[in-house]
């Protein structure tokens, strides 16, 4: 969800995580209801040569896709220091690696099933031949 800026007519000014329709928030210093403003929209742009910087005012980290990883971007905005920015990094990376490590076993076991099928059809006198052949041994 976007993040939106809003005034009150009490002068005060904050932010708020909303849904895109929602127009008014109430203030969060006198309670009455607050108008949203215009403003211009964050705008990032990454491309894998860029060096992103860290700690107040950073935007965050890119990595890009590498041994099948998806790409990484971790958004800052300045609220994080690098060794946040570099924790969530190492969690997000250990995420892809257990996605592609699943993904690996299930095209495994699916051509293990398929090997077992096979030799479960070939004539009984011919299973371990028929075995080998689609092992390729």
């Amino acid at each position: 969800m976007p993040i939106y800026e809003y005034e009150c007519i009490c002068g005060y000014r904050f932010t708020e995580i909303q849904d895109m329709g929602v127009l008014a928030a109430v203030c969060t210093k006198c309670g009455r209801w607050a108008r949203k403003l215009i403003s211009a929209p964050a705008r990032i742009i990454i491309n894998e040569s860029e060096s992103l910087p860290y700690g107040s005012g950073s935007r965050g980290k890119f990595i890009p896709s590498e041994k099948g990883r998806r790409p990484i971007f971790v958004p800052s905005f300045g609220s994080m220091e690098r060794e946040e920015i570099d924790y969530v990094v190492e969690v997000a990376q250990g995420q892809e690696d257990e996605r592609l490590q699943k993904n690996e076993k299930s095209i495994q076991k699916e051509s293990l099933e398929n090997v077992v099928e096979a030799a479960r059809r070939a004539p009984s006198g011919e299973r371990a031949k028929t075995a080998r052949e689609l092992i390729g041994g």
